[in-house]
């Protein structure tokens, strides 16, 4: 999962504890017990870099999935990284399946349902960070994504 993807990392920080806050949100938002198990395995104290993504630190995953993205995590979809122009990349916590967010589409008015602002990865949350460090082609934001699996979407 993400740990084996980090180890692939080189001049990564070390990792740090996940604050309990963030552990207690995570169940809250009915995130699933392995993948809280496998993201406080993997805390990191700064953004880092993970292939074509940065990854959310641990100790900003509250903050990062609130005001402006809240409506993710009220949908069940969990932000964990992000592209450079700032698209999110999130999990949905029903079938673990990764998305790209549009974060233009989501901040504007233009759309009713969620799903208008996701594009679905052929990648659940097991599989994505080592396909994510395995190609360097992989996509960086939400038009990318679109590009590369165009049938994918949701």
């Amino acid at each position: 999962m993400l740990r084996n993807a980090l180890d692939q990392v080189p001049d990564k920080p070390d990792f740090v504890e996940m604050p309990i806050t963030c552990i207690e949100f995570l169940h809250r938002h009915e995130i699933p017990a392995d993948i809280i198990e496998d993201l406080a395995k993997c805390a990191m104290p700064e953004w880092t870099r993970i292939g074509n993504l940065t990854l959310v630190p641990m100790t900003e995953l509250i903050e990062q999935n609130t005001y402006s993205i809240q409506d993710c995590i009220n949908n069940g979809y969990l932000a964990l990284a992000g592209g450079a122009n700032g698209d999110p990349v999130v999990v949905d916590r029903r079938d673990r399946r990764m998305y790209y967010v549009s974060h233009e589409l989501l901040w504007s008015d233009d759309w009713t349902e969620l799903n208008e602002c996701l594009h679905s990865t052929p990648y659940v949350y097991d599989d994505f960070w080592l396909a994510l460090v395995g190609d360097p082609e992989f996509p960086w934001d939400f038009d990318e994504a679109l590009r590369r699996w165009p049938l994918e979407t949701k």
